[in-house]
């Protein structure tokens, strides 16, 4: 609770003070501080969900398969990074623009409806256009990069605002529908307290920074003696909560709050009824 407001917020070090700077404005909105829901929820280090807010961005698979490609380097190298020179293909670029260069990586696809709702990607490198020519090769110099190389075969585009509130007011989300967890990042398994989840909500279907979801897992199956050992589902019951930070159009990436159970693939998301 700060200047009245119940409000989480990302951990830099500063604490509550970080927080207030903040919401006076004293300091960079690219710095984020959080403190607790009544104080019951532990600050939230920047490092769980830096990556997640910079870089990785949602797409459209469609229009991200339209854009120019990393044909080659200057040298001829198949990795190369920040200073060298590469070569894209496609669409004419703008002489003197900047332009993400992004690599390809995970593709969503709804567990109930089979359709593809998202492509994953990352910006590995920012690179300035030197030239263009006729045949469709522009020519650009890198001038950043992120702790990864340019691969042929990367795409580049104009880089996206992934901007997100400097703190967030946690409150029951109002979405259109009930979610489920799509993906457990940095996990070949399951999801526990500290853990970033993807949810098949997006700003379509309502979801916004700073809106908290129950988690619940499926009940499982017990057989009824008494009825001739018919199988029976047993209720859901909850098993965490988890708090949206960055919304794409239909998925969302949270952060697991609380954790009851492991959190896993296909476990549902509904409002809580209070917070």
């Amino acid at each position: 609770m700060i200047q009245g407001k119940t409000l989480i917020g990302v951990d830099t070090g500063e604490g509550c003070a970080g927080v207030e700077k903040q919401l006076t404005g004293s300091v960079s909105t690219s710095t984020i501080a959080i403190t607790s829901t009544a104080n019951s929820i532990p600050p939230i280090p920047l490092s769980a969900i830096q990556h997640w807010l910079d870089k990785t961005l949602i797409v459209n698979p469609q229009d991200f398969n339209t854009t120019p490609y990393i044909l080659a380097s200057k040298n001829r190298n198949l990795i190369t990074a920040s200073g060298d020179k590469v070569y894209a293909k496609g669409v004419p670029l703008i002489v003197g623009q900047r332009y993400g260069v992004y690599r390809e990586g995970e593709l969503y696809v709804d567990p109930k409806t089979q359709e593809v709702i998202g492509l994953e990607v990352t910006q590995v490198a920012t690179g300035l256009v030197t030239s263009t020519e006729s045949n469709g090769v522009t020519s650009l110099q890198l001038i950043d990069s992120y702790g990864k190389e340019v691969r042929e075969g990367d795409r580049v585009f104009v880089e996206l605002d992934n901007a997100i509130p400097p703190v967030f007011y946690p409150t029951p989300a109002s979405v259109s529908r009930g979610g489920m967890i799509v993906r457990v990042m940095d996990s070949i398994s399951s999801a526990a307290k500290g853990s970033v989840v993807a949810i098949n909500l997006g700003s379509l279907q309502g979801a916004k920074p700073g809106d908290v979801l129950t988690v619940y897992q499926k009940g499982p199956l017990v057989r009824d003696t008494k009825d001739n050992d018919t199988p029976v589902r047993l209720p859901n019951e909850p098993s965490g909560m988890v708090m949206v930070f960055n919304t794409f159009d239909h998925i969302s990436y949270a952060y697991v709050l609380d954790s009851e159970l492991p959190l896993n693939i296909g476990d549902q998301l509904l409002p809580p009824p209070y917070l």
